[in-house]
């Protein structure tokens, strides 16, 4: 009876790394479409040996409903792995910085950097995203 319960709790066990194996692949990042990267999170690049991860956010931008001198802007600190190497990068939002790259023969595009800043309102760091586009070289 133990060996039978030993079993059956082994393979519950095994059938659960599968579903949150099959969750993980659903948040691969896909080349040539948009995609929704959450601050401090990592994900894999389809059909790539590539990891990409938003390390960080900076955010300047002028919040709403303020008077500013200048618009602002946000940065969006990423770093690209594969195979023990690492390669740090940084993309703006604002036109006079640099808003894309690439590295390893993959164009890395921001597009947004979400949520805008409101007046009076704190944005956890955790809450922030960045819209990106990856595309072939």
């Amino acid at each position: 009876m133990k060996v039978i319960s030993a079993f059956l709790v082994a393979l519950f066990f095994l059938s659960c790394n599968k579903e949150e194996s099959n969750q993980i692949s659903d948040l691969d990042l896909k080349v040539g479409e948009h995609s929704m990267l959450k601050n401090g999170k990592c994900f894999d690049i389809q059909d790539t040996p590539f990891q990409l991860c938003l390390d960080s956010i900076g955010d300047s931008r002028c919040p709403e409903a303020a008077t500013c001198v200048w618009a602002g802007d946000a940065v969006a600190y990423l770093s690209l792995k594969s195979a023990g190497e690492k390669k740090s990068f940084a993309l703006h939002t604002h036109p006079n910085f640099q808003q894309d790259t690439m590295i390893n023969n993959l164009h890395f595009k921001l597009i947004d950097v979400s949520p805008f800043p409101k007046l009076n309102t704190q944005i956890n760091a955790r809450d922030y995203s960045v819209d990106l586009l990856i595309e072939n070289e």
